[in-house]
């Protein structure tokens, strides 16, 4: 049985049989046989992102911070994540395939890991900047609004809501947390791949290994939506109030998640750099 591991990445012993399960289903033919391999490539993916780690924190903590378009980017957001992950246990196959000691799963990750973290960490940068410049615009726009009756005669109270960033900014962010999420390779995808290339399958394998990453995309996708819409419940009963505390969690909402974001890259960082 082909063996990926890693430290850092050991998974429960669970997954690991569930891992060897599809691996051997990989040596029977038929249509019946190959469907019931991709879904349970498919669940095995959607387990992989329930596992702890830093996926759906960061899937999560940006929803939030983008809960107007929650659905929208969640579905951007999870398609980048499955595109980034299938790229990335594919090109690592290859390059172990072909025999490259240079290449090895066990030093590669800790550098995956570092970038993820740094691509996250500027992405949470940009959002505490974002945060930070949308707060006084968006203070004066509700007060602007409720305080002489025209935010809606000239469209101020419309024109800077929150305030959101520009469609290329926005579209720039969907696609770096999607690299983030998908950029190091998961070693049950690895190893499901590098068995069907084994058997002399290598293309089902790889599609195997899409099916893993569209499993890993839906639970992201379903955790950053439940907090986002969490957070929006939250959000619409503080707005009704004035009370100090309320101030106090819309403050920590506007500022929490992007701060959320920042602390995860920051972490996976230096966790990659204590292994490195």
């Amino acid at each position: 049985m082909i063996r990926v591991t890693s430290p850092a990445t050991d998974e429960a012993s669970g997954v690991n049989r569930f891992t060897e399960w599809i691996a051997g289903l990989l040596d029977e033919p038929g249509p019946g046989i190959a469907a019931l391999t991709l879904l349970a490539a498919l669940a095995l993916g959607a387990t992989h992102a329930v596992a702890p780690g830093h996926g759906k924190t960061v899937m999560a903590f940006y929803l939030v911070d983008q809960h107007r378009r929650s659905v929208r980017t969640a579905f951007s957001v999870g398609l980048t994540v499955t595109l980034a992950h299938t790229a990335s246990v594919l090109g690592l196959g290859l390059l172990i395939t072909a025999g490259s000691t240079l290449f090895s799963f066990d030093r590669i990750y800790p550098w995956l890991t570092a970038a993820s973290g740094v691509l996250i960490l500027v992405l949470g940068v940009a959002l505490l900047r974002a945060a930070l410049h949308g707060k006084p615009a968006h203070d004066h726009g509700h007060g602007h609004g409720h305080g002489h009756g025209h935010g809606h005669g000239h469209g101020h109270g419309h024109g800077h809501e929150h305030g959101d960033a520009a469609p290329g900014s926005r579209r720039s962010s969907v696609i770096t947390l999607g690299i983030a999420g998908g950029l190091v390779p998961s070693p049950s995808a690895l190893i499901i791949l590098l068995a069907a290339t084994a058997v002399g399958r290598p293309w089902f394998g790889a599609l195997a290994v899409l099916a893993f990453g569209v499993g890993m995309a839906l639970t992201l996708m379903a955790a950053g939506l439940l907090a986002s819409g969490l957070t929006q419940r939250l959000q619409a009963f503080t707005v009704r109030s004035t009370s100090h505390w309320a101030r106090l969690v819309r403050a920590g909402l506007a500022y929490g998640a992007a701060g959320g974001v920042c602390l995860v890259g920051a972490g996976l960082v230096l966790r990659a750099a204590l292994t490195i």
